[in-house]
């Protein structure tokens, strides 16, 4: 059986060589085979090139598809305000490491979906103070779990988790001086102000 490659540029050589008849019969030009031209050639090979070479070229498409087109934190004015008096905040990041950018997995946080983690994005929620258990729907088997202050902010991250045998998203709690430094330049979504932000109820539960 001869490879699909030949197959396939036999069938393109066929289609070149009727236009160029017809071309001919109709008096548009003469002297030009079309079937054994560079150009002919050229398009043929290239139909046949790995995928796989244009994938550096395809990832930032993706992400500039896929993240948030609102400001930064670093671009607010002011800077981002403090949560209401009597509650803590919940900051969860996702950066432009660039791997699986077109996948957001939704934020559970207290069985209750909060967000979701979107490539290089950021977004934040006031909470109640008390426990909580937070996970990623691409990684529901291993939840954080955490206590939240009045006027405390936590930082939680996805990130990617490469291992031998495949590569997911999961949800870590990082420091919050790490949190801060990571996430400032990232984009949030459209409209999330701290003023507008989302209150989440906490568990029951006070500091141990």
């Amino acid at each position: 059986m001869r490879p699909a490659r030949e197959l396939f540029c036999d069938r393109e050589k066929d289609s070149a060589k009727r236009l160029t008849n017809r071309a001919a019969r109709a008096g548009w030009g003469r002297g030009t085979d079309l079937a054994d031209s560079g150009d002919s050639r050229a398009l043929c090979g290239m139909a046949f090139r790995p995928v796989a070479a244009l994938l550096p070229l395809l990832f930032p498409l993706l992400a500039a598809c896929t993240q948030p087109s609102g400001p930064s934190l670093n671009q607010r004015y002011g800077g981002v305000p403090p949560p209401p008096e009597g509650l803590g905040r919940l900051y969860v990041y996702r950066d432009d490491f660039p791997l699986f950018p077109a996948v957001a997995p939704d934020v559970i946080v207290n069985g209750q979906k909060v967000g979701e983690a979107a490539f290089a994005s950021l977004f934040y929620r006031d909470a109640a103070p008390g426990r909580y258990e937070a996970f990623l729907t691409s990684d529901e088997e291993n939840p954080v779990y955490f206590y939240l202050a009045a006027g405390q902010s936590r930082f939680l991250k996805a990130a990617i988790d490469l291992r031998v045998t495949g590569a997911k998203i999961v949800l870590e709690l990082v420091p919050e001086a790490q949190g801060r430094e990571e996430s400032a330049d990232l984009n949030t979504e459209d409209g999330e102000t701290g003023d507008e932000a989302e209150t989440v109820v906490g568990s029951e539960g006070t500091a141990e």
